[in-house]
């Protein structure tokens, strides 16, 4: 294992921890958003295992309560209790609005995976 898949699994560890306790302050609409597909798969894949996960497309007709996963893309326009920022340190200065589109969904609990190491939890 390298550094940097254990590092993942350490967030993919936190983001189980943030989904339960947002839960338990009754946040039924809770989100990992993610940068592009892509990403939002491979990290789906390691949540896999999480129970009431879910991967929220653009077929998605309407929200139920639960946990989801989703990029930006899908993300422009709904809300939720609560919202994790997955890799903060890959977006560049031109991403300031996808940023922008990620951080203003969330209406209770923002929290951001800055690196490898800082988790920050903003109350909104």
């Amino acid at each position: 294992m390298t550094l940097e898949q254990f590092f993942i699994l350490q967030k993919i560890e936190k983001v189980k921890e943030i989904f339960l306790s947002q839960q338990a302050k009754n946040h039924r609409l809770n989100t990992l958003i993610c940068k592009n597909a892509n990403e939002t798969e491979a990290i789906y894949f390691e949540l896999n295992h999480a129970a009431g996960v879910t991967v929220l497309n653009a077929e998605a007709e309407s929200l139920e309560y639960g946990n989801y996963i989703v990029d930006i893309k899908n993300a422009k326009g709904l809300e939720f209790d609560s919202v994790i920022i997955w890799d903060f340190d890959s977006y560049s200065d031109a991403d300031y609005k996808l940023l922008y589109v990620a951080m203003t969904r969330a209406l209770h609990n923002l929290y951001v995976f800055t690196n490898n190491e800082t988790i920050l939890n903003l109350t909104v």
